[in-house]
Formats: structure tokens, sequence, C-alpha cells
């Protein structure tokens, strides 16, 4: 694929190649593709919040140029993604018998590194909503449950692959990374405190 091909594919196009035989769009983009439309929810009850409030609060303004700034970021994500698999699959192909190869363990880095990039993004998506998800308008609050349960499985995706991606890196390259579940374990926590918060409003 070309640079930002992902986004300017139609959705009927990306179930097309998602289905297909092809190892691209795999777990990670659509991970990170999922993460982007749960925070594209959570903006969108940001912004009906501001509307409904009738001013632009300074506090609301600065939380929703964070996320935006967030989203532009996690956007490029999906196509890094399938970028960094294809580049080490193609290198891996030329270096079989190579496992020291300096180009294969580029690759694994690269690989397993832009994988844990889409669980960090995300966590920073949580970790900035849970400074302000009570200030949501009651009337929008659903959308941001629903956001929530996307953001949730894409990053519960996402260290799924991380580990693959680690397995592989070690079984072609020798290459041991490190556990991260220590990286969103705090995240996780955050999951339930919001959505036991939304729960008691929609109750």
């Amino acid at each position: 694929m070309q640079k930002n091909d992902f986004w300017s594919m139609t959705l009927s196009e990306l179930l097309t190649k998602t289905k297909s035989a092809n190892s691209v769009p795999g777990g990670g983009a659509i991970a990170a593709m999922v993460a982007n439309f749960g925070l594209a929810l959570i903006i969108m009850a940001l912004k009906v919040t501001m509307q409904k409030s009738g001013s632009e609060s300074s506090d609301l303004a600065n939380y929703l140029s964070k996320l935006e700034k967030l989203s532009e970021k996690l956007k490029l994500l999906p196509e890094k993604d399938m970028h960094s698999f294809d580049a080490f699959m193609q290198i891996y192909r030329i270096n079989k018998s190579a496992t020291d190869s300096k180009n294969l363990i580029e690759a694994a880095t690269a690989l397993v590194n832009d994988t844990i990039l889409i669980a960090t993004e995300i966590c920073a998506v949580v970790d900035l909503l849970d400074e302000f998800y009570q200030k949501i308008h009651n009337s929008i609050i659903a959308d941001v449950a629903s956001g929530l349960y996307l953001l949730e499985a894409a990053l519960k995706s996402t260290m799924l692959n991380y580990a693959e991606n680690c397995k592989i890196a070690e079984k072609k390259c020798g290459i041991i990374f490190e556990t991260k579940e220590a990286l969103v374990k705090p995240t996780s926590a955050k999951f339930g405190e919001i959505h036991t918060y939304i729960q008691n409003i929609l109750n």
C-alpha cells in the first residue's frame, strides 16, 4: 500500500481488503482504526457538551484541543502498522537463514515498537478522558460509553498483537522484548471506573 492509502479507501474497500488472504490490514491496523473511531465518538460528545452548555469554557476547550492532537497522531497508526509489518516480512523473506541480519533486526524492532505505540496513544486518550468525563452532558454520555468500549477492545487487541509480534521477533531474530502489561494496567482500571459512572447515569 502507498502512503496514506488506508484512509483514502472506502469502507467497502477496507472491508474487502481485511477479508482477503493478504496479511494487511491485520489485527494491529484494524485495532488502531477502531481506536480512531472510539476517540471520534468522545470528541463528538465533548463538542455536543460545549454546544449545550452555551459557552466554550476554557477547560473543555483545552481538553478538546488535546483530543484533536491525539486524534491526528492516532490517525497515522493504522497505516504505520501495515507498513512496518510489510517491511519486516519482505526483509525476512530475503534473510530467512540470517537471524542476525541488521536489517531484519531493525525491521523486527520497528514492528514491535509500532505496535506498542498504538497502545500508548490509546492509554493517553483514556487518561485524558478520565480528567473530564464527569463534565460530559448526560444526553450524550451513551456515546462516550460506546467510544470507551471501542478503545478498550482496541487496547486489548493491540496488546495481543504486541505479544504475538514479540514472539515473531524472538523466533526469527532471537530478540527478546520486555512485557508491557505494566504500561496499560493503570489505564485498564480507568475503563471500569468510567463505565461504572456512565452506567449509573444511564440506569
